[in-house]
């Protein structure tokens, strides 16, 4: 027995592959502003939640002195906000206090507010509060994004997704 396979538009096959490789190889073009902007979605529900949507769940209250404090002065200014900087550093990547660096294979997002580490992990007598705490399915959410992009791509380029 004998399998023969016989491949017709052998150039436009290996364009396809070639073109499919470069948006592999660097994920800056199609897939980190896509990546970029679910960050900024499940960040402003994270804030919106008061943490209820991270893998944490709800922040901690607050201590009941600075509580005291804060509602004197910052009427109604829910947990992780005085003056927003930090909410808006995170959900927003041309904040002037975000940090965004994008790399052909990597994505970074941050925050350079001098107390975002300490929210983050805690630390001072003052407990964790992590405003990027991500569960398993908005992780997965992530993937998704850069699954559709790719199949998305791999479409334009004359191939079959299933």
């Amino acid at each position: 027995m004998k399998i023969e396979i016989e491949v017709t538009g052998e150039s436009a096959l290996e364009a396809a592959f070639t073109s499919l490789s470069r948006h592999i190889r660097d994920l800056r073009p199609e897939i980190w502003p896509l990546i970029s902007a679910q960050f900024d979605r499940l960040l402003v529900e994270h804030f919106d939640t008061g943490g209820g949507s991270g893998a944490s769940g709800p922040w901690a209250p607050l201590s009941p002195a600075y509580g005291a404090w804060k509602s004197k002065h910052y009427p109604g200014e829910p947990i992780l906000h005085l003056t927003g900087n930090l909410r808006r550093s995170l959900t927003g990547s041309f904040n002037p206090n975000a940090h965004y660096l994008a790399l052909p294979d990597l994505l970074e997002r941050g925050s350079s507010v001098s107390y975002a580490g300490l929210h983050q992990a805690g630390g001072g007598g003052m407990p964790a509060r992590p405003p990027i705490d991500f569960t398993p399915a908005q992780v997965e959410s992530f993937r998704d994004v850069a699954r559709v992009k790719y199949a998305e791509i791999a479409v334009d380029l004359g191939f079959v997704v299933t």
